[in-house]
């Protein structure tokens, strides 16, 4: 899930902080769940991300949706706008 249209008054470093946040979070839940997002950061080509998607369920997708809009509102960042997030 990659931002479409972050506002330009959410700071890199907020952005940093909520992404860490949601993976932590999620790692206390699901620590498979953390290491797919983890190798996803340091996937080395498309096919290899494309793999570990197909690891992620639609409960697990739905899961990660409301930890980063719940981070991200403690936060103070509306994520409506986001790529499809809603």
């Amino acid at each position: 899930m990659i931002p479409a249209a972050v506002s330009t008054s959410v700071s890199n470093s907020a952005v940093t902080r909520i992404a860490f946040r949601v993976v932590e979070l999620l790692g206390a839940h699901r620590p498979d769940l953390e290491k797919i997002i983890w190798a996803s950061v340091s996937a080395h080509s498309a096919e290899e991300l494309e793999r570990l998607a197909a690891l992620i369920t639609p409960h697990d997708a739905e899961l990660l949706e409301r930890v980063i809009k719940a981070v991200a509102w403690s936060f103070g960042v509306h994520v409506c706008d986001w790529g499809g997030i809603a």
